[in-house]
């Protein structure tokens, strides 16, 4: 029986294989990503409103100088490659996915950043003038019999200061009307020029700044882009964490799977251990029993297997021929015939395992025997035929 062993050992092969292609995708990379992203994009968020809150004290007259806008805009620049390089630690996958979120998240920095730039210029001339104002008072040298005109002095400041704090229509044609007046006594006193100069600038710069204030909040990471990015990080994250599932049922269904075929074939081997135990003691059986009649039978029982080696010698063959067991075991049976019929013996022998009939071939119908003291004898030959796993065999 031909032994087929690759075949159980390709099956568990295979199935080892599928094992550990699910295995590795049970432990996606991706897998970790979420949490890494949000971390960052809780770091990106706190710079964002570590910037916002700088911008309203810059817009308040809190801060000497922009320093802190200086350092938030670097930290919001390092948030967000921290942001970058997390993403691109995940799959290709991830990075496609998540790539036009971090696009837009970028442009909308680069928009604010610029947003912030232009409104630290226009708030530094609107805090200028803004100190202009409010101190310019006490120094314009006004006569006292103008009352009219120390009122729309004294009154500028405050009305610029709630115009910058709500936007009115009322408070800015209050500054307008104010900068009128003021405008036509700059003729008659030529310091009041300066100071309308500065309240048109701030009428200017007050809406302006605001807008700019206005987008920068608005720009916020409470809203659209970084939202967005959460989202998406969100969303990918339970498309890994599905596929991931159904991999583990599968690696649990293929482990159970090799599981079973392993004591599959461990029953099976069991069985197979046990037939061959049972072949070998009937094997061993039969071979005393066929050793027990050829060495109480009074004839010569020689076999032969396929080679022409002598596999089989018995009692009654030492005696006919004359050669003890241990001299022909495993020789050539050629010597066990005079030479002249040698060769026919041979033939008829190979053609008996050519063709597997025990007479074909057979030339010669008389036989004749050679002892080993060479004298020739008269044999009157009977053939018989068997086969083993190892082979056929022709018993004379």
């Amino acid at each position: 029986m031909r032994s087929h062993w690759w075949r159980p050992l390709t099956i568990v092969l295979a199935l080892l294989a599928l094992v550990t292609a699910m295995l590795t995708h049970t432990r996606n990379p991706d897998l970790v990503l979420r949490e890494r992203l949000l971390d960052a994009i809780r770091n990106y968020e706190l710079s964002d409103a570590e910037m916002a809150r700088d911008v309203l004290a810059a817009r308040a007259g809190l801060q000497a100088n922009y320093d802190p806008l200086a350092t938030d805009r670097r930290n919001l620049v390092r948030a967000l490659g921290v942001v970058e390089k997390e993403s691109a630690a995940g799959s290709w996958k991830a990075q496609s996915f998540l790539a036009p979120h971090i696009g837009r998240l970028k442009d909308s920095q680069v928009e604010r950043l610029m947003s912030v730039e232009r409104f630290k210029s226009r708030n530094a001339l609107l805090q200028n003038s803004l100190r202009y104002v409010t101190s310019a008072g006490p120094v314009l040298r006004i006569p006292r019999e103008r009352k009219s005109l120390s009122a729309d002095i004294s009154r500028l400041p405050n009305s610029v200061l709630r115009f910058m704090q709500m936007r009115d229509s009322d408070d800015e044609l209050e500054i307008q009307a104010v900068l009128d007046r003021l405008a036509v006594e700059s003729k008659l006193h030529s310091e009041l020029r300066t100071l309308v100069a500065h309240g048109r600038l701030m009428v200017t710069l007050i809406p302006e700044t605001n807008e700019l204030l206005r987008r920068i909040t608005l720009a916020s990471t409470s809203v659209a882009p970084l939202a967005d990015l959460q989202r998406a990080v969100m969303d990918y994250d339970r498309g890994v964490e599905r596929v991931a599932q159904v991999y583990r049922v599968l690696l649990y269904g293929v482990s159970v799977l090799l599981l079973g075929y392993i004591v599959f074939q461990f029953v099976r081997l069991r069985r197979a251990v046990v037939d061959r135990l049972r072949s070998a003691a009937a094997l061993r059986a039969g071979e005393a029993r066929f050793r027990a009649i050829s060495d109480s039978a009074n004839e010569a029982i020689v076999s032969v297997g396929t080679e022409g080696n002598i596999v089989s010698w018995n009692a009654g063959a030492a005696t006919m021929f004359g050669y003890p067991a241990q001299e022909v075991l495993g020789q050539t049976f050629k010597y066990l015939w005079p030479a002249a019929c040698r060769d026919d013996h041979e033939r008829a022998v190979a053609e008996f395992f050519r063709s597997g009939d025990a007479h074909s071939g057979t030339t010669t119908p008389e036989f004749s025997g050679l002892r080993k003291d060479g004298s020739e004898f008269p044999l009157e030959v009977s053939l018989s035929t068997w086969a083993t796993d190892e082979g056929r065999f022709l018993t004379a």
